[in-house]
Formats: structure tokens, sequence, C-alpha cells
């Protein structure tokens, strides 16, 4: 039966059994998540229980989750409190009892790196962040428990787009083996990539360069490009048709200088074999429907030599058709279906304890610390201009809301205050993320 008493009477029982409350991580906290908190906290003051709120929002890097970094940064205010006579007494009541603490020293890192971590987040801010966000970052320059150690590495320049991954990962390679030779092992050292995508690229390298490595996000079967060349062309085989499927694995196969004029004939002729055998490589479409669904994998694995520079996931995929043959049919069409389901779980696994560089991504890493880290790709977009509903109610706009870039265009439109909240916001996000990244060794 659902229970038909209100809201009150659950934060009355909530109340009664629990007089002490500890919010950590509160500059990841929703607006709508601090509304359903307030009144259990407001209860507790009232008869003079001790509450403790924990954060720190220049880690605030979950704004795509509705984390609202701004009710923390005004504490102990309300935000829209003098518009509402029940906020305001609760605003009033956190003020009574509010007394801040900022704890200053830093007991993980060693010396040059909070110097270096000081320098760089008493700069930034001022120079990327409007007045509005500038106070969180008032209390950046930390102190430091040991008076020496630490070495930081900066390299910067200017390079063509194609030559980015390979200087990054030459950098990588660079880093590794001087930890290495300064007496660390491989299980010291984390990447800390931007993004999964960044990471799979750390990973693919560090695997052809045989160096050991776990990531949990990277090592995703699905984000090896040698897989979904593989499974693109037996989604190609269960339906011919499939252009897409086709130029996927043309993508693969060809340079990208040949991809134009191979795709083009795939378009004129719609056959993917006969632009395969005009690149030389001999594969027949009668010889698939001859072999079993194990068999025709293996050939197409040899004849497009996946396995060549990513063995260990073409053999971990191979391991997944077989438990998928062990109690399913052989049929392709069964096949794509159960892995699209399976795809976002399969991934190499590394047993525990392996002794290998970790990759992950700076949400990830939030809260960890190693002993070395490696932050590569930080030639970052600062901002970007995403898609947003804006409110028009105050514009002579015959619609409430309307869609649009949030991007300098709207200044014509007189919503250039949409567009500069956003940018603020978004300077803001990478910026944090960036504080994080820094702040784990």
């Amino acid at each position: 039966m659902v229970s038909e008493e209100p809201a009150p009477f659950i934060y009355e029982r909530l109340g009664e059994r629990y007089n002490n409350y500890l919010l950590d991580e509160f500059q990841d906290t929703s607006t709508l998540q601090w509304l359903n908190l307030l009144p259990l906290v407001d209860n507790a003051l009232a008869t003079g229980r001790f509450n403790l709120i924990v954060g720190d929002g220049k880690q605030s890097i979950y704004r795509w989750r509705n984390a609202n970094v701004q009710q923390f940064n005004i504490l102990p205010e309300l935000k829209d409190s003098e518009q509402n006579d029940i906020l305001a007494e609760r605003a009033a009541s956190l003020a009574q009892n509010f007394k801040a603490e900022v704890l200053d020293t830093n007991y993980r890192s060693l010396k040059n790196i909070i110097d270096f971590n000081n320098s760089v987040f008493e700069f930034l801010p001022q120079f990327y962040l409007t007045d509005q966000f500038k106070s969180i970052y008032d209390s950046a320059s930390q102190k430091y428990r040991h008076d020496t150690g630490g070495y930081v590495s900066i390299h910067s320049g200017n390079l063509e787009k194609d030559n980015v991954d390979l200087k990054n990962f030459e950098l990588i390679k660079q880093h590794i083996n001087q930890a290495i030779n300064s007496g660390y092992s491989y299980n010291d050292i984390c990447i800390i990539a931007r993004n999964n995508k960044q990471g799979n690229l750390c990973a693919n390298f560090l695997m052809q360069e045989e160096i050991p490595v776990i990531s949990s996000d990277s090592l995703l079967l699905k984000n090896n490009p040698e897989i979904n060349c593989l499974t693109a062309f037996i989604t190609y085989l269960n339906n011919p048709f499939d252009d897409i499927s086709a130029a996927v694995v043309l993508n693969y196969v060809v340079e990208n200088k040949e991809l134009s004029n191979n795709i083009k004939e795939l378009v004129r002729s719609g056959n993917l074999f006969s632009v395969l055998n005009e690149l030389k490589i001999d594969l027949k479409p009668f010889s698939f429907n001859q072999k079993i669904f194990l068999m025709f994998s293996h050939e197409i694995i040899t004849k497009l030599k996946l396995e060549d520079r990513n063995p260990q996931y073409i053999r971990f995929f191979l391991d997944e058709v077989n438990d998928y043959l062990v109690n399913k049919t052989g049929s392709v069409n069964d096949f794509i279906y159960w892995w699209d389901k399976r795809k976002d779980k399969a991934s190499l696994i590394i047993p525990d304890g392996t002794n290998a560089v970790r990759i992950m991504s700076v949400h990830k890493s939030k809260g960890l610390e190693f002993p070395v880290v490696i932050l590569p790709f930080t030639n970052w977009q600062v901002y970007k201009a995403n898609p947003a509903w804006v409110d028009l109610s105050n514009t002579d706009s015959p619609i409430p809301v309307g869609l649009f870039d949030l991007n300098k265009g709207l200044e014509e439109a007189g919503l250039n205050e949409f567009y500069e909240l956003e940018k603020n916001e978004q300077y803001l996000d990478n910026l944090n993320l960036l504080y994080v990244a820094f702040t784990r060794g």
C-alpha cells in the first residue's frame, strides 16, 4: 500500500531519529538535493545539534549532473531567500550557527608540487573567471607539511594537429621510463585523461609499447578500433545494404587519403567485397555462407590483419564469441543483438595487484592520489557552444522558451547574458577539472 503521509511527517520522523548530519562533497550537491536536506539540518540546529558541511568549490566538476557550486560558495546564505519566508528563516538559522574553517595545509603533496599549484591557481582565476566565481579560488594557496621534494615538468609549444597525438605519446613514454629509472613501479604511475577517448588512445599506445596498463574505461572492447572494424563487418554480413557499417570497415583498412575514392566506389557498386578485392584483400561473400560464426570471424581477422596491432583485444573478443556460442545460436543476427547489450561491459581483464600503469579520467581520479601523475592532451577546448533552452519570457518573443546555440550570435538577439553565463560556467568547469588533475600527486 502506498503511504499517503505528507512529506513534513516524513521529515519529522527522520528528524527524530537523526540529530547530526555530515554533508560531504557539498560542492557537488544539486539545488534540489540541498532544498530537501535543509529541513533536516534546520531541525537539528533548532535543537542545538552539531552539523558539518564539507566541500571544496575548486573540485566542483559535476555541473552536468546539476551540481550547483554557488550554493556552497554563498553559505550561510540561501539563494532566493529574500523571496521566500521559509527560506529566509532557515537562512537566518544557518547564519546564527555558521562557523567557516578553511583547511589550509596539504598533507598529500610535496613542497615543489604545492608551490607550483599555488602559483597556477592564483594566476588562472584572475585571467579566466568573473568576479562571481573568483571567490571560489580565494583560499587556493596551501601550506605544506614537507619542506622539500616534488617534481613538476611542463611541455608546451605549437604543433600541427596531426602531430599532437604522436608528441603526447612520446612524452608519456619518456616520463614513464624516467619514473621507472628513478625507482618507481608501473603501479605508482597514473595517466589522467580529460575523457575516455584520450584514455583509450593512451592505453592502445602503451600496449603497443608492451607497457602494462590498467583502465576500466579505456580497456572496453567497444573502444578498440580493431573490434569496431570486426563488428562492423559482421553487421554488414547481416545486412549487405548497410553502407555505414561498410564505410567503417573501409575507414579502418585504407589510408585516409584513399578513403574518399573507395567510399565513392562503395556507393557506386553497393558491394564492400568488390572494394576490398580492389585493395588486394581476398574475401569472398560466398565463403561466409559455408562457415560457422567463429570460423568466419577468424577469417575476417586474418584477412584484415586485425590482430597485428592489438592482439589482446582480439583474443578477449574471441573469448566473448565463445561465451556467446555456448548458450546461443550461431546466427549473425542473434550475435549482433547480443553484442549490442554486452559491449558496455566486455573489456580486457587485468588481474588485481598487477604491476601496471593506471589510466583514468579526471572524474574517476577525484579523491585519489598517486606517486606519479602524467596529464597528457591538456590542449583543452575551454568553451563549446552547446545548444540550450533559453527563457524568453522577458523578451518580445511570442514563445516562452527557445533552443539556441550559446554563442556570440545571441548578442544580436538581445540574449547575450545567457551566452556570457554559460561561457563563465564552462571556464569554471575546466579550471576545476585542471585543479582536480593537478592535485592528484
